[in-house]
């Protein structure tokens, strides 16, 4: 039976969000705030007869396009093959990108960089924004010292996805 908790957590632009919501355990709860893009700051059981306000903006959100990944991960694969350092490089694609959900999440993914976090690390608590297969791939590249190389891979990958869903469309 699920319980209800109650949480504080950190949105992607930074501001404190309080809430409630359901899940089988604190551990599934922690996972869900996360898929929102949530760093949780505090979660404990509510007590009881506490009442959840649904939080539409979670339905808005879109997962980032191909295309944009592509042209963020080109991006950042030129800024890190040039040596700009990955906080930097973050900073200027950040301001750059007019998609909204990536904006956040890059916004996001720096402050994890400057908590400490890899890169990989980072982007796995923006999954509506990056998806397994790049966070995997990132991880890899970071790992044999040619991040810059995944990227331009990455970069492929997501150019020809967003070509084959276009042929799929016409």
């Amino acid at each position: 039976m699920p319980e209800t908790f109650a949480y504080r957590a950190r949105d992607i632009s930074g501001r404190l969000v309080r809430g409630l919501l359901e899940a089988e355990s604190e551990a599934n709860a922690v996972a869900l705030l996360r898929e929102r893009n949530y760093l949780v700051v505090d979660l404990k059981a509510a007590p009881a007869g506490a009442k959840i306000v649904f939080d539409w903006r979670a339905l808005l959100e879109r997962p980032v396009g191909a295309r944009s990944l592509a042209v963020f991960c080109r991006q950042l694969a030129t800024l890190v093959e040039a040596g700009v350092p990955l906080l930097n490089a973050l900073a200027v694609l950040g301001e750059q990108t007019e998609d909204r959900v990536l904006r956040r999440a890059v916004a996001g993914v720096a402050e994890h960089l400057q908590g400490g976090r890899s890169l990989a690390e980072a982007l796995r608590f923006y999954p509506r924004a990056f998806p397994a297969l790049m966070t995997n791939m990132v991880e890899a590249g970071e790992v044999g010292g040619v991040l810059d190389r995944v990227l331009e891979r990455l970069a492929l990958h997501f150019e020809k996805e967003h070509e084959m869903r276009d042929k799929i469309k016409s």
